[in-house]
């Protein structure tokens, strides 16, 4: 009797854990719950691109990795500002050295990419 007791248990067990790796089928899809987090509407810099914060889950990703990456997407960020203010530093001149001549200068100048926008709840996957 103890050894059909101890047999039962150790299916039990085994069945258990067969279950829990996955063997009898996949685990459905995770359902999102959380609102993604917003982005500001103005250029985004790297400052508010390191204040943006994410909902801890249990499948979620590492946060120093993600850390990491904002930090690298921040400077990056920077740098592009910052050449396209050199950009156009040297429009602006130019148009300058067009207007002393005599020619017609290019008004045109870059405005926000509309890049730092609210993330469309829609493609948040």
């Amino acid at each position: 009797m103890t050894l059909l007791l101890m047999a039962v248990l150790l299916t039990g067990i085994c069945f258990t854990a067969l279950v829990a790796v996955g063997r009898f089928g996949q685990m459905p899809e995770a359902t999102r719950d959380r609102v993604p987090p917003i982005l500001p509407a103005a250029p985004l810099d790297s400052e508010q691109l390191t204040r943006v914060r994410f909902s801890i889950v249990a499948r979620g990703y590492r946060m120093s990795e993600v850390d990491e990456v904002l930090a690298l997407v921040g400077l990056e960020l920077d740098a592009n500002q910052q050449k396209v203010a050199e950009l156009t530093d040297q429009v602006s001149e130019l148009n300058g050295q067009l207007s002393a001549s005599g020619a017609v200068s290019w008004s045109g100048a870059p405005g926000p990419s509309g890049a730092a926008q609210a993330i469309d709840s829609a493609s948040w996957e």
